[in-house]
């Protein structure tokens, strides 16, 4: 009976120290959950313990809930990786010391490569002086930069197929020979390509094409299409900024070749002045100075007319024959009402013609609109009284300056500058949205106690701040002067950022508060005020994105309206 009662005795004890050893594994999982440390490792016996009691299921729902949590944080840690290299992008682009060119583009594709971690790259944009080709402006690969001038063909090879597809295209199995990787161990063909269209308000203007030998994560995937845009961007105002330019120096040369034109012009009034009193005093001399003078007027690129005090044509140079459309004989005799259409355009030249006749006096009309049967012209018309020696009347000399060309580049000019203007305020308004995420996103980082984000946040709102103040300025800085300041010349945008300076004076008030708890006191994270300021933050920092956007599609509608009246 005795010896029973000891074996009995016995179990019961090795089943208390069994139990106590399960307690003690549970009670150490649940406080390395609890520290976010999720790797977890239980022994054998209790892994593939069978027994059906309490602690078996608690550990059976530990293991369960520790998978969870572990893959909450591994996708949390992926959104953080991706906000810290859009981020990390951001002030890259921002940065005073860049000049943006193709030393510029390396330095983006270089990012990128370490970023990601793949093993070389390019950037290929569209190429302005060939049409229908891409020309490479940065390589990249092993920490090296690379210089190629190679031009691609739309539609030609993989990253010409992507520029027309205008997707993401991902390659597992690449063509032998496509392209190779250069390091230490020498050449070897990449196992995996990916390219990445740059898309520019529903453009493709660029591709980035990066080889490697391994498969990227589906995050490093996001990453890639969330820079894009910002990428895009960038290449877009450098563009346009060099054509502009070329625009600009275009219109420079014109502008002085019709000056010098213009000097000449008045030259020649003069020299035609001086033969017609020359004419008056030298009767004999009159066929040969006709003669001259028929030679000059025919050299003279600008037309050029005489008409009798009825307003019948006495003489034309080519130029007026050409404006015409018909040859000299066709038009002495003849008057306006033969070649002019429009009944209203013939009253005034008629009118004008009057005036001169009557008044014996110079007439200038700096805009004189002139149509054809098939064209219509705008002159800047000199009319002078000029005395007929043979039948003694006023006849009427004109000189015109045709002035279409001229009004109409003018007008495109005009047009692609304010433009121009626009796209550097889209390009503003799209780093301030990134700026106010930038917020959102160190917030939650101070939220989360990481407190070494306070230095961070407080840049992001001071940049935000300046950035407001330039977009208010039209695109420059505000202690600049500028001419071409939003109030001068979009008065249509002026609410909705007057909106968005409401919305940022709140949001930026919730994390000056912010900033003030943080610093005050670590502990004070977890209190209501930082609760409250954090609530707002969120709601404010949605107002402030929606207004931002609000304000980049009344920019591109504008922009849309500039273009159709550009070209139409």
């Amino acid at each position: 009976m005795f010896k029973k009662n000891s074996v009995s005795l016995e179990k019961i004890t090795q089943k208390k120290d069994y139990l106590e050893k399960q307690l003690q594994i549970v009670e150490n999982a649940i406080d390395k959950i609890l520290s976010k440390d999720y790797k977890l490792v239980f022994p054998d016996w209790i892994v593939n313990f069978d027994e059906q009691n309490n602690l078996s299921e608690i550990f059976k729902k530990i293991i369960q809930l520790n998978s969870e949590l572990e893959n909450q944080n591994s996708i949390q840690r992926q959104k953080e990786w991706i906000n810290l290299g859009s981020s990390q992008l951001v002030d890259l682009l921002n940065s005073k010391n860049n000049q943006v060119g193709e030393d510029f583009y390396s330095k983006i594709l270089k990012f990128v490569i370490n970023y990601i971690d793949v093993n070389q790259g390019g950037m290929f944009v569209i190429d302005e002086e060939h049409e229908n080709h891409l020309v490479q402006v940065a390589c990249y690969a092993y920490n090296k930069q690379k210089y190629f001038n190679k031009k691609i063909a739309f539609g030609q090879g993989l990253v010409g197929q992507c520029f027309l597809e205008g997707e993401i295209t991902i390659c597992k199995e690449v063509p032998q020979n496509y392209v190779s990787i250069t390091s230490g161990l020498g050449y070897s063909t990449p196992n995996y390509l990916i390219l990445l269209p740059l898309i520019y308000d529903k453009r493709v203007i660029g591709v980035i094409e990066l080889a490697s030998f391994g498969e990227l994560e589906q995050h490093k995937i996001e990453f890639l299409e969330k820079i894009s845009e910002n990428i895009a961007s960038l290449v877009y105002n450098t563009t346009s900024s060099k054509k502009l330019e070329k625009l600009l120096l275009n219109t420079q040369e014109k502008s002085e070749l019709l000056q010098q034109q213009e000097e000449e012009l008045k030259q020649n009034i003069e020299e035609l002045q001086s033969n017609q009193e020359q004419t008056s005093r030298q009767k004999i001399e009159i066929e040969q100075q006709s003669l001259m003078l028929r030679a000059i007027l025919d050299n003279i690129p600008f037309p050029i007319f005489v008409k009798d005090e009825n307003g019948k044509y006495l003489l034309v140079n080519k130029a007026q024959a050409q404006i015409l459309n018909s040859r000299e004989s066709e038009i002495i005799g003849k008057t306006d009402a033969n070649f002019i259409k429009n009944y209203v355009e013939l009253l005034e030249i008629q009118k004008s013609d009057r005036i001169v006749v009557e008044n014996e006096e110079m007439l200038s009309l700096p805009l004189q609109s002139f149509s054809t049967t098939d064209l219509t012209y705008i002159f800047k018309t000199t009319k002078i009284p000029l005395r007929n020696l043979n039948t003694n009347q006023i006849n009427v000399l004109g000189i015109s300056i045709d002035l279409s060309d001229k009004l109409t580049l003018e007008k495109r000019l005009l047009n692609e500058k304010t433009i121009h203007n626009n796209n550097i305020l889209l390009d503003l308004t799209g780093r301030q949205r990134m700026l106010s995420q930038k917020i959102g996103f160190h917030v939650g980082l101070i939220a989360n106690g990481k407190l070494n984000s306070i230095p961070i946040l407080r840049k992001a709102i001071d940049l935000h701040d300046i950035s407001l103040k330039v977009i208010k300025n039209g695109g420059v800085p505000p202690e600049i002067d500028s001419i071409y300041a939003l109030t001068r010349i979009q008065d249509s945008l002026l609410p909705i950022i007057y909106l968005i300076e409401e919305a940022w004076s709140e949001y930026k008030k919730e994390a000056e508060n912010i900033l003030l708890i943080a610093k005050n006191k670590s502990e004070s994270i977890k209190s209501k005020p930082f609760s409250d300021s954090f609530d707002k933050i969120e709601i404010q920092g949605e107002n402030v994105l929606l207004l931002n956007d609000r304000l980049v599609q009344e920019v591109k509608k504008i922009n849309k309206k500039l273009m159709i009246d550009t070209f139409k």
